[in-house]
């Protein structure tokens, strides 16, 4: 019975009176250990089903489709009835376990019995990402089943060597989805996660993660195209332009210095792969006051500086003036900003909104 209903009934009986009181916000250390309850509960039962797979005289592959299947109908039943009964966190994380040992357990039964290479894999996992995040309506699922999604697509075409797609096509999704987030409407369920997972894979499809990734798995098929990193920053400075200046809207000559002023932060930027990124994030997690972007964005930068700091291919005297030019840069547009294009006052009552999930 959800806490709306057994107020009406209270009500209905005149024991309370008046409007359902709000309760306060749970602390963090109380949904977290809800959170490791409900997974360490839905260990011990995936390890009884598992082992029941085990006595059932059919194969270890067709044990892995079974415990899938059954997996994927205990997380739907789990869903449904915690979005009817309002059951709180611990019931709606037995779901998200149950989920994502639905898609392990079915993704290996496919693997063994069709033979699989690796592209179809990924569009295997691609394939069970989707199915999840259409019908099990927890946010916490479609969140880890768009990054599912994403990954696989990911590994899927720079297998088909259309990697200068990958940072592209994240970014436009990233800033689309996040510029219509107020129009989602019945589609905010579905869409909302998927902009998340859009924006934190953005960090991952960097040239200089790639790079190492690629040597480390000897991925020679990985063709990361030269002008990746020129194409990807002209797409980025673009798109912190529009959000900047549509957001903000100013004066003719305060939009020309907001450009020149960004333009000459594109060019430090051009020299240092990835943190491009990072500050389009900072950017765009600031406009739509969403506080996972803005910290993806501050640690991609800090690790892309670090990255780039400590890298050896340019000499430290060519690190440090960049770094220095990059520096003044910022503080000339921080200067710029808070002398001429915002007020005191408008800074101190900005708000961060409320979840809406």
């Amino acid at each position: 019975m959800s806490r709306q209903i057994l107020w009406q009934q209270l009500v209905e009986q005149h024991i309370v009176q008046g409007e359902m009181p709000v309760l306060p916000p749970v602390p963090w250390y109380v949904v977290l250990l809800q959170t490791m309850a409900a997974w360490v509960a839905s260990g011990f039962m995936l390890g009884f089903l598992g082992s029941l797979m085990l006595l059932l005289p059919i194969r270890e592959s067709d044990g892995f489709g079974i415990g899938g299947v059954t997996s994927f109908a205990i997380a739907i039943f789990i869903v449904t009835q915690q979005r009817r009964r309002d059951s709180g966190l611990f019931v709606s994380q037995l779901g998200f376990c149950f989920a994502m040992a639905a898609i392990a357990g079915i993704a290996i039964w496919l693997v063994e019995r069709l033979h699989l290479n690796s592209s179809d894999i990924y569009l295997m996992l691609l394939l069970l990402g989707l199915l999840h995040w259409l019908t099990l309506a927890l946010f916490s699922i479609r969140f880890c089943s768009a990054l599912l999604m994403l990954g696989a697509a990911i590994l899927w075409l720079l297998e088909q060597g259309l990697g200068m797609l990958l940072s592209p096509m994240l970014l436009v999704s990233s800033f689309w989805l996040w510029r219509q987030e107020h129009d989602f409407g019945s589609w905010r369920q579905l869409l909302r996660p998927l902009a998340y997972a859009c924006a934190v894979w953005l960090p991952w499809v960097q040239l200089p993660l790639l790079e190492y990734t690629s040597r480390a798995f000897h991925q020679t098929q990985w063709l990361l195209s030269s002008p990746w990193s020129a194409l990807l920053n002209l797409l980025l400075l673009a798109a912190m332009f529009h959000v900047i200046l549509a957001w903000r809207p100013g004066t003719t000559g305060q939009k020309w210095m907001t450009v020149t002023l960004l333009l000459l932060l594109g060019w430090w930027l051009y020299w240092i792969p990835g943190l491009m990124a990072g500050f389009a994030l900072c950017v765009l997690g600031f406009a739509v006051a969403e506080w996972l972007l803005l910290a993806t964005g501050v640690l991609s930068v800090l690790g892309f500086s670090s990255w780039f700091y400590y890298s050896l291919s340019y000499t430290l005297l060519f690190k440090s003036l960049l770094l220095l030019g990059l520096g003044l840069t910022l503080l000339l547009l921080l200067g710029f900003m808070n002398t001429q294009w915002f007020k005191r006052k408008q800074w101190l009552t900005f708000t961060m909104p409320q979840e809406a999930d």
